[in-house]
Order: structure tokens, then C-alpha cells, then sequence
């Protein structure tokens, strides 16, 4: 959706089942976003039934909850993504500097948590109803994926996992500049280089996520303890992780940061339109979405920085 979300997120939600509005927006930078919003609701429960078969019950609270969550987010946040793309449309051809971009991942981390934090009450009232069966189901899921992703980029030759990394980053990254000039990618690759391997520590934290999800439905009947680990899971936190990965992903997440600021600051012309093309997309498919009220737009900027 913005320069917030660009592979340093990926690299950190790796870690955890990916969130439900992670998951939106994703598909979201895939489609036209009128349309794809449009099929919010339905993408929603298909991402929750990826993990558990819910029955008749669980599903018809599951549509309730997500059409409701669908309204308030048309009403309230997407207001705040327009101001938000319309406030970087005026900043994004200054020179970005690598602290000014992890601000930016910071401005876009408290949009998702709005959101996940909306859903909170809502996922323990799912929760709550979930049978032993199910919950082994999800469990059985979450270890398949662990196994998806140790295959992927575990088991995977250095060569092939720099191969990976650069096609991530360069295919959401190429969205906004298109086609990269020579030296961007001779530096897109010595990035990739110069990242620390970071894959096999990230399963083991997947493992941790997992046993903390475990805990969760073992307090299903004590509300406070559930949404404790609920809050655990899905926000954004860092509390937990073992100090090695921790102290890998703070150097890749350095060195990324100072990428991106190095391509944007040195975008040619047609990567500068192209890259403001997007965002003007974006900004009038919002503004479509949910035509502007009569609020000032600092008084949603402010709104932001308030949640």
C-alpha cells in the first residue's frame, strides 16, 4: 500500500500466521482496489477457513462479524489511507533518509493494528467456540505451512534463497518504479548479499508462535487470559523473539532500510512518475471508496497518530 510495506515487513510477518488485513492488502496491491474491496467480506472467511472447517454456527457469526468489520473499516480507515497517500504524495519526491523510512513502516504498522485491534474481541469470540477437533486442525495447518516455508527457503541452496529475496523484493518494489536501471540492481543484489541468513531462526519462531497459540486455546473459558494471547499473536510485537534472530532481522532491517531510501532517492524520471502514478491510483480508488466528508483531513492524520 505504501513505502511501509515493503520486504523488511515481510521479512518480520514471516514469523507469525499472517494477519487477516496483511492478507487484504496484499490482494488489494493485486487487483484494481475498488473491485478487490469489494470482495472483502468473502476474502476474509475464505482466509479463515484456509485454517479451520467452522460450522454452521461459527460461520454465520464469522459473516456477521466481517460484514461489520467491513463497514467500519470503509467508514473510518480508509479515510485515513487516503490522508496518509495523500500527505506522502507531497514528501515523496524529498530525499528519504533510512530513519525517514522506517517511520514510514511505523505509520503504515499502526494501520494494520488499528484494524487488528478492531477484530480482537470479535477473534475471542470465535475462539471461544472452537472445539478440540478444530483446534488440531489449525494446528495441523500451521505445521504444514511451517514445513512450506522450510522447504522453500530453508532447505534451499544460498544461491537460490538470494534468488528469492531479490525476486521479493523487486516484485513489490517494481510495482511503484517499474523496470530497475543496472546500477539499482547491481545494488538490489549487493542487498541481498549482505543480509544475514535469518530463514532457520524464523521456523524456530514459527514453533514458538504456535505453542503460544496452543496456550491461547487452552484458556479458552478465562476471556482476559485468551485475549492476552490473542493481543500476543497478532500485534505486532518482538517481547518473545530469541535474541539471535532478533539481532539478525535489526541488521537486515538496517540495511534494507538504507535500499530503499538509496532507490528512491535515486529514481530516474520515469520511474518518479510512475512511482506518483501509483500512488494518485490509489489515492482516488479511497477517495471512491468512501467520498471525502466535510472533516478537515489533519483532523484524520491526527486520528492516526492517535491509535
Amino acid at each position: 500500500m505504501s513505502l511501509g510495506r515493503t520486504f523488511v515487513k515481510t521479512l518480520r510477518l514471516k514469523l507469525r500466521l499472517p494477519a487477516l488485513t496483511v492478507c487484504c492488502l496484499v490482494f488489494l496491491n493485486g487487483c484494481s482496489t475498488q473491485l478487490a474491496y469489494g470482495f472483502l467480506d468473502w476474502l476474509m472467511l475464505w482466509y479463515v477457513e484456509k485454517y479451520v472447517t467452522l460450522d454452521s454456527e461459527q460461520k454465520k457469526f464469522a459473516k456477521v462479524t466481517i460484514e461489520e468489520f467491513h463497514q467500519w473499516h470503509r467508514s473510518t480507515q480508509i479515510p485515513i489511507y487516503a490522508a496518509y497517500i495523500e500527505d506522502l504524495l507531497q514528501r515523496i519526491d524529498e530525499p528519504f533518509t533510512p530513519k525517514s523510512v522506517h517511520e514510514e513502516t511505523d505509520q503504515v504498522q499502526l494501520l494494520i493494528e488499528a484494524s487488528f485491534k478492531r477484530l480482537l474481541p470479535s477473534l475471542a469470540d470465535l475462539c471461544e467456540t472452537l472445539n478440540s477437533q478444530q483446534i488440531q486442525e489449525i494446528d495441523s495447518k500451521l505445521a504444514k505451512k511451517r514445513k512450506k516455508y522450510k522447504k522453500k527457503f530453508v532447505d534451499a541452496s544460498d544461491e537460490r534463497k538470494m534468488e528469492l529475496r531479490i525476486k521479493e523484493l523487486t516484485d513489490y518494489l517494481g510495482q511503484f518504479f517499474g523496470r530497475f536501471t543496472p546500477e539499482q540492481t547491481q545494488w538490489i543484489a549487493q542487498w541481498s548479499t549482505s543480509l544475514k541468513p535469518y530463514e532457520e531462526l524464523t521456523v524456530m519462531q514459527q514453533e514458538i508462535w504456535a505453542e503460544t497459540f496452543s496456550k491461547a486455546m487452552q484458556h479458552r473459558d478465562d476471556r482476559s487470559k485468551l485475549e492476552d494471547y490473542l493481543q500476543e499473536l497478532v500485534l505486532y510485537q518482538t517481547d518473545n523473539w530469541q535474541p539471535e534472530l532478533q539481532e539478525k532481522l535489526d541488521h537486515n532491517q538496517a540495511i534494507t532500510y538504507q535500499l530503499i531510501a538509496k532507490l528512491l532517492n535515486n529514481r530516474n524520471e520515469k520511474q518518479r512518475l510512475k512511482f506518483r502514478k501509483k500512488l494518485n491510483k490509489y489515492l482516488t480508488d479511497f477517495n471512491k471508496m468512501n467520498p471525502p466528508q466535510s472533516e478537515d483531513p489533519s483532523s484524520i492524520k491526527t486520528s492516526l497518530q492517535a491509535q
